[in-house]
């Protein structure tokens, strides 16, 4: 009987935390985090030296399928995030290894949507393309 009683509460406490987890996993859209929105020309301008831009399109379907773990993670994280939604003005070309280093708009494109850009001291460290890609460095950080 006591066993049965242990394996009840153990079920329960179970079903108790599996609940509060999906609680915290909330439904964010990128109207949000408006407040975190920089303008392509500002990209370089931010006030701090060492932060992340997310790259995003709100047509791009792996952007659609990848939002909520983005969001909820810039929500929870340390980490100084900003978001640059899609406009044809900014440049999408390959190779983006070479903006490696990049500190001005001169040298600097993305591979597509999504992508997730490190700057430290207002220079591009790293550049990186997809939502395999992206979650894979997020779990690292």
């Amino acid at each position: 009987m006591r066993k049965l009683f242990l394996f009840a509460t153990l079920i329960l406490l179970c079903s108790s935390s599996c609940h509060n987890f999906e609680d915290n996993d909330h439904l964010y859209d990128y109207v949000d985090f408006d407040y975190l929105q920089i303008q392509w020309e500002d990209f370089f301008s931010q006030e701090e030296n060492n932060y992340y831009v997310y790259f995003y399109s709100e047509q791009c379907n792996y952007c659609e399928l990848f939002k909520i773990e983005i969001l909820n993670f810039i929500s929870i994280t340390n980490k100084k995030f900003f978001l640059l939604s899609y406009k044809p003005e900014i440049p999408i070309h390959k190779d983006v290894e070479m903006t490696i280093g990049a500190a001005s708009l001169d040298g600097m494109w993305f591979g597509g949507t999504p992508s997730l850009i490190l700057l430290e001291n207002k220079t591009v460290k790293i550049n990186i393309l997809g939502v395999e890609n992206i979650s894979s460095y997020l779990e690292l950080i």
